[in-house]
């Protein structure tokens, strides 16, 4: 059956287009400004929930850039010191944070395996990272920044 192309589809698909397109663009901007550079093996992006989670092993970092229903955007920078644990399992992966706003974010996995992303976080933060610059303040310093490029609130995060 061929699947049927309805007013209403085409503009839940064309907003999801257009979210997709402002978490990429955040992204871009961030990799583009900052050290963060994490391999295509550890970047996750979620079209029907518009949402990106990377991990760069190299500087020990992860970001998440998450555009909600109500066209509000989490920007969130995360390293080895705030998050404190993991739960991954099917395709899900839970990463719970010291951020009281947002204590745990949910993530839907492909491609790579939730519990290969979870072991690699908890193997970088038994390792340990030498931080010139702390990531996640930096994200959040440039709020104002993201919001510009996405052309929506950002949310935020304490």
């Amino acid at each position: 059956m061929a699947p049927i192309n309805t007013p209403i589809t085409l503009a839940i698909y064309e907003n999801q287009s257009e979210k997709k397109k402002k978490v990429q663009q955040v992204v871009q901007q961030i990799k583009e400004s900052s050290p963060f550079a994490p391999t295509s093996d550890y970047e996750q992006l979620s079209f029907s929930k518009s949402c990106y989670f990377g991990i760069d092993i190299k500087n020990g970092t992860m970001l998440y850039v998450r555009i909600y229903p109500n066209n509000v955007m989490d920007v969130i920078g995360l390293d080895i010191h705030n998050f404190t644990r993991t739960v991954a399992e099917d395709g899900k992966l839970e990463i719970h944070t010291t951020y009281v706003s947002l204590p745990m974010i949910p993530l839907e996995i492909s491609g790579i395996s939730s519990r290969t992303l979870a072991n690699t976080m908890h193997t970088m933060a038994a390792r340990g990272y030498e931080y010139k610059e702390r990531f996640p303040q930096m994200i959040r310093y440039r709020v104002k920044e993201w919001e510009k490029v996405a052309g929506v609130p950002v949310a935020e995060v304490f």
